[in-house]
This record gives C-alpha cells, sequence and structure tokens, in this order.
C-alpha cells in the first residue's frame, strides 16, 4: 500500500473517533465511545496492517524537532505591528488596561 493511501486511510480513521498506534510492533486501535468502526475499515485495517505498522514507525523513529540556534543581529530588531499598537496605546493612553490590580501570594519550592 502507498503512502498516501495510508495517510487517507488514517485520516479516514481519525474522522470517525479511532486512532491507531504501534506498540511491541503490534497494531493497536483505540477508538472513542461514539466512533462508528466499520467492517468495511476492519478489513481494510487487517489486509493493510503490515504496511500500517512500517508507515507509523518510520515517522516513530524520526526526530520532528527543530533544533533551536542563536542568530547574530546587527541593530535593533523591528517591533511587529501589535507590539507597535501596544506602545502607541500605552504612550497614547498610558497602559492601565494591561495591569491587574490585585495582590496574589504564590508559595511553591
Amino acid at each position: 500500500m502507498k503512502e498516501k493511501a495510508i495517510v487517507e486511510l488514517l485520516n479516514d480513521a481519525k474522522k470517525i473517533g479511532v486512532t491507531l498506534f504501534v506498540e511491541n510492533d503490534k497494531l493497536g486501535i483505540k477508538k472513542r465511545k461514539n466512533s462508528n468502526l466499520t467492517d468495511e475499515l476492519i478489513t481494510e485495517l487487517s489486509d493493510n496492517k503490515d504496511s500500517i505498522i512500517n508507515f507509523l514507525n518510520k515517522f516513530k523513529t524520526l526526530d520532528n524537532t527543530p533544533s533551536l540556534r542563536s542568530v547574530k543581529r546587527n541593530g535593533n530588531i523591528p517591533l511587529s505591528f501589535a507590539q507597535e499598537r501596544m506602545w502607541f496605546i500605552d504612550k497614547l493612553e498610558g497602559s492601565l488596561a494591561y495591569h491587574i490590580p490585585q495582590v496574589i501570594k504564590v508559595s511553591g519550592y
């Protein structure tokens, strides 16, 4: 089964409240109480079980976490439009709308 077909099958399952996962090289199914798991879908999942397991394992082992790198900047970075708007309102009216006049005691470790 092609990857595109597997993605469509997984999306179809998700739309009806069925989530597929791999645990100990076995395909697992988690469904919501009100999910409508049809016999056709069960047959299709069963027929393509090995392809689905390989597909899910492939993305399970990939490290999709982007790495953060520091970037050297020359000079100041310009403000976004939202930041400019907040600066303007603060200069025009003051920033009292952004202050909460309340005392909260915080304790912790």
